[in-house]
């Protein structure tokens, strides 16, 4: 023949010893992501140089592994992979899983019946044949995936056999394969995977893989892990932790990296995002092809971020003494051309700053780091010192100055000392209907009919448009698992309201006390939450408002517990202080940092393709939401330490009734939330329940939030 293709080719030595894989005699970890061809215009038809530009962003939050769910790429991909030095799980087009629905029996049996068939047994050895003929030269394949989801059985021993005979050295991947495990023999009835694979295992259940004393003979992998379906994940860390302390688990890759949906005319001159059911098309899963690390023009979710800066290519730890102890996690690269930019804030104001212009640190190597001098410096109020690592020189997928990681920690300092606010008398007129309690320019109407704060004034300005609400419901994410929801809305969480049972009022001393005896529930239905909500008006013109009660022995979790304030149009300024800049949870944040923040209410929303619960921020000292002359509400808890803070457009129902972004239309009004406890968002999903030390769990509750009218410049919320 004339014709000639040029081939690159690498050398590579991948092994597997003792259960542990190697690359080039390095043990590896594959921090990974899996990829399907998708674009928001033209589906699977994907243009190579989009293919490109999704290396790029992977290369930019630290990815470097990829799987090519469910089939082989475009040849050119694992070019690109080869230079770009990406490890592959290579997957032939193989799957059955649309028996699920079409035959009776355990979801494992129906997805075999093809692969125990022998006549589709030539079948199952193309799909092999095919991917590794054409593809056995790229260096970057590390495994050779024999499918996805279609069981296992004797024609999937055929693929492990052909691909064996080509190169009897190679790694071959295959997720069910573990289904064929005897536990009475002890082992694996065929080989047919040369790692241990699996799909969505809790921490708890890798950790029982990992100590079994009859399944130690290949390295574990989670071909899918922590579903990134909307405001999620929210495990990442916790199984990283796992997987940094045992060199068998060598990683996984998160399920899945782009938001499928089709983009088609909004009629003004932009695109809307679609998903299953909305051209009529039966059967249809939906918004579950939804499920990215990015939306479909490959803007990062939050949860891309949260896996970028727990893939971050080193550990830091402060040492004490103004040290910073550095590791490079990188098994081949040195951190050489990364600096790092850092500050040391009190309070939110800059008390030092500096950079480190290389780290210079060769693979695996930890070193020592001078930050700063202590004893030049005396800190005062909350300080924290924070390092943004940064590429030093170009790449190809980024420019210089680009933040590959980010670590902060709280250095030990005085408090702010606390500065008295003025005092005035308390008074009260107490009526039939309503106590009206006057601070000074403060007024509060409190209705003793339904038990609740009606309005707040200072002077003339409206500072609320409804009653004070105790909160307990959010807007679904994604990743609430279903046995929740369904729980959360069999209780009618989407319609709850306040039954009021008495009210009392004491006017004794310096201050008003107004107790409400209250349940939260549905009507006709048992209550989830009982207890008393206690007001306390206090001389400075501040409410403490303290909820002392227990949620119904029937319900496991609840999503939040926290107070809504529903504020009048043109409240659109939002302060914090607290896990930021973007939406944080307690367990997403690890791209986020402890400052102080200024943003608006509009700018204050994650715009997920299908709305759901979005943009609180973890770990809030403070907050106030005001208008443009600077009067507003300012709240901080008072027996509670930190809390989690929103302010939208939107209450959570309106947020809950929304099947797309575009149809939610804000409100004038602005809803500030102060929750006591906000539930993390897990990877529920298609995963493991989110774990209890990151669930509303707690059987009775006691908390306080301090809520003062205020102008801003004559408020310092850090000596409040």
């Amino acid at each position: 023949s004339d014709e000639v293709v040029l081939v690159k080719l690498g050398i590579k030595d991948l092994t597997v010893s003792k259960s542990v894989l190697y690359l080039n005699g390095q043990k590896i970890k594959l921090k990974g992501v899996n990829r399907h061809d998708s674009h928001p215009l033209f589906g699977h038809a994907t243009p190579i140089e989009h293919v490109l530009e999704d290396l790029y962003i992977f290369k930019r939050h630290n990815v470097n592994a990829v799987r090519t769910s469910h089939y082989p790429n475009d040849p050119r991909f694992l070019e690109m992979c080869d230079q770009l030095g990406f490890l592959v799980i290579d997957e032939s087009d193989l799957e059955a899983h649309g028996f699920s629905t079409s035959v009776d029996g355990f979801f494992f049996e129906r997805w075999s019946l093809l692969a125990n068939d022998p006549d589709w047994k030539d079948a199952y050895i193309d799909r092999a044949r095919r991917m590794f003929e054409r593809d056995k030269n790229h260096v970057s394949v590390i495994f050779w995936s024999l499918g996805n989801e279609s069981g296992c059985g004797d024609n999937h021993q055929a693929m492990y056999d052909f691909i064996k005979s080509r190169n009897k050295n190679v790694i071959v991947h295959y997720e069910n394969a573990n289904y064929r495990y005897s536990e009475l023999a002890g082992k694996f009835l065929g080989n047919c995977s040369d790692v241990e694979s699996w799909m969505y295992p809790s921490i708890e259940k890798c950790r029982e893989i990992l100590s079994s004393k009859k399944r130690k003979n290949k390295p574990l992998y989670l071909c899918e892990y922590c579903h990134a379906m909307g405001n999620g994940p929210g495990d990442l860390v916790d199984y990283w932790e796992l997987i940094e302390s045992d060199d068998r688990f060598c990683g996984g890759c998160i399920w899945e990296y782009t938001d499928h949906s089709v983009a088609i005319p909004d009629g003004n001159g932009g695109y809307k995002y679609t998903y299953g059911g909305d051209f009529n098309d039966m059967p249809n899963a939906g918004n579950f092809c939804v499920d990215g690390l990015v939306y479909p023009d490959r803007a990062p979710h939050t949860g891309f971020e949260e896996a970028k800066y727990v893939y971050q290519p080193f550990f830091a730890e402060y040492a004490g003494n103004g040290n910073v102890t550095i590791k490079n996690r990188n098994f081949f690269v040195g951190l050489d051309d990364v600096g790092i930019n850092w500050d040391i804030k009190s309070d939110g104001k800059v008390i030092a700053s500096g950079e480190i212009s290389g780290l210079m640190l060769m693979p695996r190597e930890k070193k020592e780091f001078s930050i700063f001098n202590p004893s030049a410096y005396s800190f005062t109020g909350e300080t924290y010192l924070t390092l943004h690592f940064v590429n030093r020189t170009d790449k190809l997928w980024a420019e210089a100055g680009y933040e590959i990681g980010l670590k902060q920690f709280k250095l030990k300092s005085v408090p702010t000392a606390k500065t008295a606010l003025a005092t005035t008398s308390v008074i009260a007129d107490e009526s039939d209907r309503y106590v009206e309690i006057t601070v000074g320019n403060v007024k509060y109407v409190f209705d003793k009919a339904y038990g609740k704060l009606n309005k707040i004034s200072f002077g003339e300005t409206q500072l609320l448009a409804s009653p004070v609400e105790l909160n307990l419901y959010r807007a679904y994410i994604d990743n609430d698992s279903i046995a929740y929801r369904e729980k959360w809305y069999k209780v009618g969480m989407e319609k709850l309201g306040q039954k009021c049972h008495s009210v009392t009022v004491d006017k004794s001393g310096d201050k008003v006390e107004v107790t409400v005896d209250l349940a939260i529930g549905v009507y006709t239905f048992e209550p989830i939450f009982e207890g008393k909500v206690t007001y306390t008006f206090l001389p400075d013109t501040s409410v403490l408002i303290n909820v002392n009660g227990k949620k119904a022995e029937r319900m496991d979790v609840l999503p939040r517990i926290g107070l809504q304030f529903i504020m009048p149009e043109g409240f659109e300024s939002y302060e914090y202080f607290g896990y930021g800049p973007k939406e944080s949870y307690i367990d997403k944040k690890s791209y986020a940092y402890v400052d102080g923040f200024k943003t608006t209410v509009t700018e204050n929303f994650e715009h997920y393709v299908r709305p759901q619960e979005n943009s609180s921020h973890y770990a809030t000292k403070w907050t106030r939401v005001y208008n443009g002359e600077g009067v507003g509400l300012f709240c901080r808890g008072e027996n509670i330490g930190d809390f989690s803070s929103n302010a939208q457009h939107f209450t959570p129902q309106m947020i809950r009734e929304a099947k797309h972004d575009y149809e939610l239309q804000p409100m004038k009004e602005t809803v500030l939330s102060v929750d006591y406890k906000m539930a993390g968002t897990g990877s529920g999903a298609c995963g493991p329940d989110l774990a209890e030390k990151y669930s509303v769990n707690d059987k009775t509750f006691d908390f306080t939030f301090k809520i003062l009218p205020a102008k801003v410049d004559e408020l310092d919320p850090f000596a409040v």
